[in-house]
């Protein structure tokens, strides 16, 4: 459900970042507002489509092929969590307006005030015991506080919107058009995150799949600190580039690759070294994980920062079709690869299988990265 509810946006959340960035250094605020208003409408309007097939497709299934996938408690839960999450979608484009105006910082304070409130709403639930389903409702409370606050604060700093319903069927379809290859990307992206995972499940059991799924979320830490830096400079590459600006897009591009590698190798080095006292911490002493699992996760953790790096830059110059084939190239690589090692050494396999696809791919996308810009100059 968490996958399927990634996709949703079809990529127009991404597909805003770059229209943003390319409209403001062409027109400013004024050009944007022609195109960021439609997208909003049209997303709302789909969102409120595909919830209601999605709630219509279930009930019809419960009531007239007697499938019950969730327990009556949990089946509250499931709503709470589709309905909340699907609307919150169009809500969530703001802060992709943001990332194209170069002003990501606003989204990291507007979603703190929003973690602040729902996690002072998750300790009354708990305390007072008001049961799962508001505890659900607290949990994605944060999505919702942090984007109205940073909606209310873009309308009141707006001068002027200007919307022109003539213009609405261009623009939707001027997103659509960028959005396409995003939506692409996220399906590859959703497809080789959650590769592994089902690799482990169907050959070693769900025993396995905790002991991975542990580690992965102690060595996703240097790539989440990553993504902060990275998500401001897809639009800076962006603007730098419809101004020819590419020296200094080589500049920070060759920057951010060093900044971004120090930090990912030093990071995942430090993690390999406490990763067994950190799970053992958090499980209580429960799990304990291999020698060669830990390695290959602080492996692929490392690599995580030439991906991040080249994945911005390709964003904001538009490279797109690029990515794609590459992206497809790599999840062909990596399922391969997993299910042969997967069965010859364990559960570190398919994470091996991911190192060894993403050393393939990596040399060839900063070869093609640093030749286009050259091309430019």
């Amino acid at each position: 459900m968490v996958g399927f509810t990634q996709l949703i946006d079809i990529g127009f959340g991404n597909a805003l970042i770059g229209i943003t960035a390319n409209k403001n250094t062409i027109g400013g605020e004024k050009e944007v507002n022609k195109i960021v208003i439609p997208a909003f409408l049209a997303m709302f309007i789909f969102c409120i489509i595909v919830l209601m097939v999605i709630i219509s497709i279930y009930c019809i299934l419960t009531k007239y092929f007697k499938f019950k996938y969730f327990s009556d408690e949990l089946e509250v839960v499931f709503y709470i969590y589709l309905v909340m999450i699907i609307i919150n979608i169009p809500l969530n484009l703001i802060q992709q307006v943001r990332m194209g105006y170069q002003r990501g910082w606003l989204n990291n304070k507007y979603n703190f005030v929003g973690l602040i409130v729902s996690v002072l709403m998750i300790l009354v639930v708990v305390k007072r015991n008001l049961g799962i389903e508001l505890y659900t409702f607290s949990t994605i409370l944060a999505l919702y506080v942090g984007n109205l606050l940073n909606i209310n604060d873009y309308i009141k700093k707006t001068k002027k919107f200007n919307i022109n319903f003539k213009y609405i069927k261009i623009a939707v379809f001027k997103v659509i058009e960028k959005s396409k290859h995003f939506f692409i990307m996220q399906i590859l992206v959703l497809i080789s995150f959650n590769l592994d995972t089902l690799i482990i499940y169907h050959y070693l059991g769900s025993m396995d799949v905790a002991t991975y799924s542990l580690g992965m979320k102690v060595f996703s830490l240097p790539g989440t600190l990553l993504s902060f830096l990275y998500a401001g400079l897809w639009a800076a590459y962006s603007d730098a580039g419809s101004k020819g600006d590419w020296l200094w897009i080589r500049k920070i591009y060759s920057l951010s690759l060093t900044i971004g590698l120090f930090i990912s190798v030093g990071a995942s080095i430090v993690l390999m070294y406490f990763c067994q006292d950190i799970i053992r911490l958090f499980s209580l002493g429960e799990i304990s994980i291999e020698s060669k699992l830990i390695f290959a996760l602080g492996a692929w953790a490392g690599l995580s920062a030439i991906g991040g790096g080249c994945a911005s830059l390709l964003n904001g110059l538009h490279f797109m079709r690029l990515q794609i084939y590459l992206g497809i190239i790599s999840t062909t690589i990596n399922i391969l690869i997993s299910i042969y090692l997967v069965e010859k050494i364990g559960v570190s396999g398919p994470v091996f299988g991911s190192v060894i696809s993403l050393a393939v791919i990596y040399p060839v996308m900063i070869y093609v990265t640093y030749r286009k810009i050259n091309s430019n100059i």
